[in-house]
């Protein structure tokens, strides 16, 4: 059974340390980005012109939201998977999807053709 929860998800600024939990929902630390690059200024994942490049992504502030999003924004459907360090994400099991924002269409194909995930490992 597949589970759906509207969640708002923020991304804290690159190197920020929470010293508390937070008030409501849940912080998820320790993920990377695979095939992309994570653009701390826009604070969202950009191409890599690399094959196989890692980058880490800051602490991830998912809340709860009771109202899903209208769907007029441009988002890449990332999958976050959990690794085992190797960078063949075809052997590793998706646990969610996160969506992005992109600024444009192509932004997002050029994403899926670079087959961009998010990991956490084992």
């Amino acid at each position: 059974m597949i589970l759906t929860v509207p969640c708002l998800l923020q991304f804290l600024a690159m190197g920020y340390m929470p010293t508390a939990p937070p008030e409501k929902g849940c912080y998820i630390t320790g993920l990377s980005l695979n095939n992309a690059l994570w653009d701390t200024t826009q604070a969202t994942i950009m191409p890599s012109d690399l094959d196989e490049s890692t980058s880490q992504v800051p602490i991830l502030h998912l809340l709860p939201r009771l109202k899903t999003p209208t769907g007029s924004d441009i988002t890449y459907r990332c999958p976050v998977v959990v690794s085992d360090g190797g960078h063949d994400m075809s052997s590793e099991s998706v646990l969610l999807y996160i969506n992005l924002n992109q600024k444009t269409e192509q932004g997002v194909r050029n994403l899926t053709e670079k087959n961009v995930y998010i990991s956490s490992a084992l």
